[in-house]
């Protein structure tokens, strides 16, 4: 019913198969009210500044989105790569940092040389780093097109296998060599290294073996398939392959299976080994064998009583203590091994609780934005960094496709009719801010409105359709919802409802919103209808049969996104003109934020422009589908497949910080200045001091919670201090 749409690239892939041969400023002052008026005249005039590059950063799967190809380990640091040059490092597994890698590749291999890092993917990629945190890109002699999916090391020497058979060699992970004597044609992807020997695997069977990295022998694998996944462990080789293959050997020459790999037909990408343990992953699967027993699914509560989540895993490892598996969607589960009265027991632990069913809308009302999608799900939060999980009274988990209302009544609709209502309550709480300055503590009390909106929800049973409900709007007299067969629900108050239709053939409306006058309804083939009460519609056929999925006011017009980068511009929602969107996405939202207008979509997309004319593209650490996008704060939010969340700071030099609490102490040597600020979310300011406005003193560089506050507080034994904030670093 929905947009059948690619989740993916080819180099974004979690499992993929061989792929073939300015500033502002905003002042205070401790004294001398009476300047104010003079000093925003002499504040720092603000100045043009092009489009800044937006930073984007992961909200929501935990710890983010980006599909884990490779896992290392050693000395207590974990490090993983993924698609669209993600690496992440860790020291607990569970708060992990995502490192500049300086390159949009996809990176597929991760190994210690020593005590250096070294990563290699993607048309010939290779990056090293000392500390973890800045990685540098290596020479690779000749550079190549090809992937160099796998990479392993010895004490000295480093190893990494690709395309084509690809064999690069290297005793410092800054500098590759390709091996020209290797003769191997069979495409390869991935190497490990124990014994004494690196062990390549790769297409058919292939698997070869070498002392040094330079000179390699071709092994018999009595396997025609195709091999994902070379490990080494407990003094043996372990290979996965192609429909359930999983083969081993203590030597590397001689090959034998593992014991048939039931119900798995398939292919794994994932293998680990430690001493009477063997692990294998893929789509779907996650196996474990003990000893010479069978092969047992880890996603099956029969086998173990706390299973991995069904889900498609990648990479693995063996860190001395547990397993550590990865994949998909940032997924990362470790297992625990405890003794029982019958036995030893493995038990399966996900790292987040992240839940990441696709979401299909996201809508700030008042102080909270909310997000909904597949599974009934609901997400919550305030910040638009922190998202909780609320519970809806909904027994058989259809999607919800739609949200919107008021700062007061949230509204979420979908499968067969489906309508949640939550209505809002608000509480104010007082809170105490502990603040380190001159050596010692001091307390600041500060005042915060909590919002209950999207927590608590209530069926509506309306009784009027079982058609699908997607599009939500509220425009301060009535709630609006449109869907499938034309319906359109009216209500003034989200409890009774008054049923009507946009009588056309077409069947299924995906947006609904209104602009002085006007509504606008949006749909499937080409649907574009218009309204001046939301009860009789007129349809303006814009000779498309590509689906306009939404329509919002936007800078002072209507701009209508859709179906292979659909994009119409409309002055008043009855004529529109179709503009170049510089993209063949599916566009599915369309918001303005800081002056410039942005529109998402899906493999990743988000456009931007000044004059609804001219498009750039954005590039985002994910490849994988948007389906909606909102503002709040400065802040642009957008939301798509997998539970996928993304937020960047847009147009914030434009917006000061203000001051929004001070107190002057005069107990204590010295005396302090205590200050509370507002403002955009995780928005980076200074504050500045000066005694009389000529010349100005840095006091602090601080940054704004994700609530859009922070306290501070300095030393001050002045009489007279005058204060500002700058926004920026």
């Amino acid at each position: 019913m929905f947009p059948n749409v690619p989740e993916s690239k080819s180099s974004e892939g979690c499992l993929p198969e061989r792929r073939g041969p300015g500033r502002s400023v905003r002042w205070s002052l401790r004294t001398f009210l009476f300047l104010w008026a003079w000093l925003l005249f002499v504040s720092p005039p603000a100045t043009a500044q092009a489009s800044p590059a937006l930073d984007w950063r992961w909200s929501h799967p935990l710890p983010h989105g980006n599909n884990i190809a490779d896992l290392a380990h050693r000395n207590g640091l974990y490090v993983h790569v993924t698609d669209l040059g993600g690496i992440y490092t860790s020291t607990n597994r569970f708060l992990w940092d995502r490192r500049a890698s300086s390159t949009r590749l996809a990176l597929r291999g991760v190994t210690f040389l020593g005590g250096r890092i070294l990563v290699t993917g993607q048309e010939g990629t290779a990056l090293w780093s000392d500390d973890g945190v800045r990685f540098e890109a290596a020479v690779v002699d000749p550079p190549t097109s090809d992937w160099l999916e796998g990479v392993a090391a010895s004490d000295g020497v480093a190893v990494a296998v690709g395309d084509n058979g690809a064999v690069y060699r290297s005793t410092d992970g800054k500098s590759w060599t390709r091996v020209t004597s290797a003769g191997i044609t069979a495409w390869l992807s991935s190497v490990t290294y124990g014994a004494g020997l690196f062990v390549a695997v790769g297409e058919s069977g292939y698997i070869a073996t070498s002392p040094d990295g330079l000179l390699w022998t071709a092994r018999t694998s009595n396997s025609g398939k195709n091999l994902w996944r070379a490990t080494f462990g407990a003094n043996e080789f372990l290979v996965v392959g192609s429909g359930g293959e999983a083969r081993i050997s203590t030597n590397g020459l001689n090959w034998t299976g593992t014991g048939p790999v039931t119900d798995v037909t398939n292919s794994l990408y994932a293998a680990a080994r430690t001493t009477g343990l063997r692990i294998a992953g893929g789509p779907l699967a996650l196996l474990m064998q003990e000893q010479r027993e069978a092969w047992k699914s880890q996603l099956e509560s029969l086998n173990t009583a706390s299973p991995a989540p069904t889900w498609s895993y990648a990479a693995a490892l063996w860190d001395g203590e547990r397993f550590l598996v990865g994949g998909r969607t940032g997924v990362l589960v470790e297992s625990a091994r405890e003794q029982g009265t019958n036995g030893t027991y493995t038990f399966w632990f996900r790292e987040d609780e992240s839940p990441r069913n696709g979401l299909w809308s996201v809508e700030r009302l008042g102080g909270t934005t909310l997000a909904v999608g597949d599974r009934t799900t609901v997400l919550s939060s305030t910040s638009g960094v922190d998202w909780y999980l609320e519970t809806v009274p909904v027994t058989n988990f259809p999607a919800l496709y739609g949200v919107g209302g008021s700062p007061d009544l949230a509204l979420a609709v979908g499968e067969g009719g489906l309508m949640l209502r939550s209505v809002n309550e608000k509480t104010s709480v007082l809170v105490t801010n502990e603040i380190e300055v001159a050596g010692r503590t001091e307390t600041l009390l500060t005042t915060s409105v909590v919002e209950y909106l999207g927590i608590v929800w209530t069926n509506v049973n309306h009784g009027l359709t079982t058609n699908t409900l997607q599009g939500v709007t509220w425009d301060g007299q009535q709630y609006v919802v449109v869907g499938g067969n034309g319906t359109v629900l009216r209500s003034p108050d989200g409890t009774n409802w008054t049923l009507g239709r946009i009588q056309t053939s077409k069947r299924l409306f995906s947006s609904v919103a209104r602009s002085g006058a006007t509504w606008v309804a949006t749909g499937a083939s080409g649907s574009l209808y218009t309204s001046e009460n939301a009860v009789d519609w007129t349809e303006r056929n814009q000779g498309t049969t590509n689906w306009i999925y939404r329509a919002r006011p936007v800078a002072g017009q209507w701009v209508a996104v859709g179906q292979n980068g659909l994009l119409l511009v409309s002055p008043d929602g009855t004529s529109w003109t179709a503009r170049n969107s510089g993209t063949t996405a599916w566009l599915t939202d369309v918001r303005e934020v800081g002056g410039q207008v942005y529109a998402c979509g899906v493999e990743g997309t988000v456009v931007r422009s000044a004059d609804l004319a001219s498009w750039e593209s954005l590039e985002l650490p994910t490849g994988k589908a948007l389906y909606a996008m909102t503002v709040q704060r400065g802040q642009i939010v957008v939301a798509g497949t997998e539970g996928i969340i993304l937020r960047a700071s847009a147009g914030q030099n434009a917006a000061p910080v203000a001051l929004s609490v001070y107190e002057h102490r005069k107990s204590g040597d010295p005396a302090v200045d205590l200050f509370g600020f507002e403002g955009n979310s995780e928005q980076p300011f200074r504050l500045q001091g000066s005694s009389g406005v000529e010349s100005w003193e840095n006091e602090a560089a601080l940054e704004l919670d994700p609530e859009g506050s922070a306290v501070a507080g300095v030393p001050s034994s002045r009489a007279v201090r005058v204060y500002r904030t700058v926004t920026g670093h």
